[in-house]
């Protein structure tokens, strides 16, 4: 019987819909055309004074016109009902129907009511704006120190409404704009901002990274404002390209080993799941060629990277050559590789996986190798980290691996320690 009703329900609902629909829209051209007792008297005694035929030809202009409005109403109505129809859905009640054509008539709109009003709720596109800062105010942030500096950026620290955050920009005392300045003559001094193109397309790259991908173990960008390529000055309102992040505190490695068991085992896990997604990115497998201490911060006791220059998703190319040895069973031949590190293979001249161990193979000389050192740790799991530690040495373990391993050890301390 329940099922009897849903079908029946897919057919006499929408038809209820659309003769509901229909009344309204038929109400409405009664209301607009005027007709009524009372108004039609009024109308016949006005034509008897007036031309019957320039009247009589719009009245029935105005019909034909409603009529096609109506016929137009009719057939869009039908098409959302064989929409629905189309999508094989049992509607268990009025709502389910309504809230399915809903769906079709506005896919892409978001309903949302206005504070108390007299006003009934209306439907309304909602847009917003992606970051916190942008080219129309970024200039009320206010510089108050350097913080940092690389061979091409200069980071400062800025205040906005109280809140801390790190401003990075190019300018003219960096290393790359100095030297392009020397090497200009005289008569090439306008072409000064050409020393600018260079570092703000890596500051550019940096933007655009951090566009594509989203990870905490990442710096989080608060906005950016890109005007031109020259940014001589340090004013805000007129700078070139200007990135806006969140405020960290510089990072002392040596220092970690000093927190307690389960923080270190914590942030071993973040570093591990963020060497996990570098690998799984979505612009590929990428690498991280240059690990330095002074690329990371402490943001909320969290570990972030913070400068993405030399960020790249290319694996190292290799040469395959063919190998014939003479065997028992006759001669072999064999596809080597001679320029894979780490034994990887060699795939249509790539070394496919390069990048994942590398980048493992760094972060456990920067980080891994002090914060998992299994004198470290309680006897219970330190020869769990251990073993760890040794596959992490011989490149014989995968990001994701080690995050699980990792997590099953905090489980561990969990079960024991209650942290």
């Amino acid at each position: 019987m329940d099922r009897r009703y849903m079908k029946l329900s897919l057919i006499f609902v929408p038809m209820i819909v659309y003769l509901s629909i229909m009344f309204r829209v038929i109400d409405n051209f009664c209301e607009d055309t005027d007709i009524s007792t009372s108004e039609t008297v009024y109308s016949t005694a006005v034509l008897k004074n007036t031309k019957p035929d320039t009247n009589m030809s719009r009245y029935l202009q105005s019909l034909v016109k409603k009529y096609d409005e109506l016929e137009q109403e009719k057939v869009y109505l039908l098409s959302l009902i064989k929409s629905l129809l189309d999508r094989n859905t049992v509607f268990q009640d009025k709502n389910n129907f309504m809230n399915e054509l809903d769906k079709i008539v506005h896919p892409r709109k978001i309903k949302a009511q206005k504070p108390k009003s007299d006003r009934s709720s209306i439907e309304t596109n909602i847009v917003k704006p992606k970051y916190l800062f942008n080219c129309t105010n970024i200039n009320k942030i206010s510089l108050k120190q350097k913080i940092g500096h690389g061979v091409s950026k200069q980071a400062f620290l800025g205040h906005y409404h109280g809140q801390e955050i790190a401003v990075k920009m190019v300018t003219r005392h960096q290393k790359d704009v100095r030297n392009c300045f020397q090497k200009l003559s005289d008569e090439d001094i306008v072409k000064r901002h050409e020393c600018f193109m260079f570092p703000n397309m890596k500051l550019m790259k940096e933007i655009l990274l951090l566009e594509q991908m989203d990870h905490p173990g990442f710096i989080k960008l608060l906005g950016y404002c890109v005007r031109s390529e020259e940014t001589d000055s340090t004013d805000l309102s007129e700078h070139g390209v200007t990135a806006v992040y969140e405020y960290g505190k510089r990072l002392n490695v040596a220092n970690l080993q000093f927190n307690t068991f389960s923080s270190r085992l914590q942030h071993a896990i973040d570093l591990a799941d963020f060497l996990s997604y570098l690998d799984n990115s979505p612009l590929g497998s990428l690498r991280v060629r240059d690990f330095k201490e002074t690329h990371f911060l402490l943001v909320n006791s969290s570990i972030k990277m913070i400068d993405l220059d030399d960020v790249d998703n290319l694996e190292p190319s290799c040469d395959i050559y063919y190998d014939t040895q003479d065997t028992e069973y006759g001669n072999e031949t064999k596809a080597r590789s001679t320029t894979c590190e780490f034994d990887l293979p060699c795939y249509m001249g790539l070394c496919i996986g390069s990048n994942a161990k590398n980048n493992l193979k760094m972060m456990n000389k920067l980080f891994l190798s002090r914060l998992l050192h299994p004198k470290l740790f309680p006897s219970s799991v330190s020869e769990k980290v251990s073993d760890l530690l040794a596959r992490i040495d011989t490149s014989n373990i995968s990001a994701a691996v080690l995050v699980q391993q990792l997590s099953n050890i905090q489980k561990i301390l969990f079960s024991v320690y209650g942290h």
